[in-house]
């Protein structure tokens, strides 16, 4: 039995939920938004269904993005020609009876970046890297010498 998603729900991995951005194919560094992020997760998410599962062409009008997702069109409009750009979406429009839509042709995994103690990691979804956590600093001597039992019964200090 196949393990299919529940369609009510949209899954985004923390992989790409924590990446600044991705890196495209000419080795550039693209900053990802929030909103980048939900359309492409989205999209990859249609993208393999359609090709794996219906094994048929993957189209979508813009407008129905933005109403599945509960997105401004003209925002849809404005990241979507950012993600095509970048090349995180690989698409051209097409003639579909009466209108234009969008066939998709490749939503590749991306090459995900993000800043750890200032460095760029670049990763996969999936991968280790988010694994990585700064090693614990030892506490200094005074430091230790203080430590108590802290009690927090007066919180006429407190700034909220």
């Amino acid at each position: 039995m196949k393990n299919k998603q529940d369609s009510r729900f949209l899954a985004i991995s923390y992989d790409l939920l924590n990446a600044v951005g991705f890196i495209d194919s000419e080795g550039s560094q693209v900053e990802l938004t929030l909103t980048d992020k939900l359309i492409y997760a989205h999209m990859k998410s249609r993208f393999d269904y359609f090709k794996i599962e219906k094994k048929s062409d993957y189209y979508d009008t813009q407008e129905a993005i933005a109403d599945q997702l509960n997105i401004d069109r003209t925002t849809v409009v404005r990241r979507l020609k950012r993600l095509v750009a970048s090349g995180a979406v690989v698409g051209f429009k097409k003639k579909h009876k009466n209108y234009h839509n969008w066939n998709y042709t490749s939503i590749p995994k991306l090459k995900l970046y993000k800043l750890i103690d200032g460095r760029v990691v670049v990763y996969s979804e999936g991968d280790t890297v988010n694994k990585i956590t700064k090693p614990k600093a030892q506490p200094s001597k005074a430091v230790q010498a203080v430590k108590q039992p802290m009690h927090f019964d007066d919180e006429s200090d407190l700034p909220f």
